[in-house]
């Protein structure tokens, strides 16, 4: 069972991806390991309009976590840009990433199980976006710069 949790405004968060094992044939009974991952993210208001980012921010939690974790995950197999801009209902996020130099003083794990840091750690900046639709019906998209 998975706890929900969402991204704390204006602090740092220590995401955590737990290890799994994956096949390394197609005999099933050859597991690979894999081992955990963990990267430091901060999620920040542009303050710009505080109490409207604020809003925005509780309003959009969920969506803003997801896809926060979806680039962080991404960027744990593959290589991202330095900066990606994430449009959502209502704001834009301004992801950028460089590296994550006390991470990799750091020592894991979960069990017994080795966690490795992540080579970078990200900042996302909050920001309204004027005109943007905040209906359900509304999607986000993301622009990989």
């Amino acid at each position: 069972m998975y706890l929900r949790y969402y991204l704390p405004l204006n602090k740092s968060t220590l995401i955590f991806f737990r290890p799994s094992f994956a096949s390394s044939s197609s005999d099933s009974s050859e597991l690979e390991r894999n081992d955990g991952h963990v990267v430091q993210v901060t999620l920040k208001q542009a303050q710009r309009d505080p109490v409207k980012e604020l809003t925005t921010a509780f309003v959009s939690q969920h969506e803003i976590t997801k896809a926060v974790e979806s680039i962080i995950f991404a960027h744990i197999f593959t290589s991202l840009p330095k900066s990606i801009h994430v449009e959502g209902r209502g704001y834009v996020l301004h992801g950028t990433r460089k590296p994550w130099e006390y991470g990799k003083k750091l020592s894991l794990k979960w069990g017994q199980r080795t966690v490795t840091p992540c080579e970078d750690k990200w900042t996302f900046v909050l920001e309204i976006s004027e005109g943007r639709d905040m209906s359900p019906d509304s999607s986000w998209k993301s622009n990989i710069l």
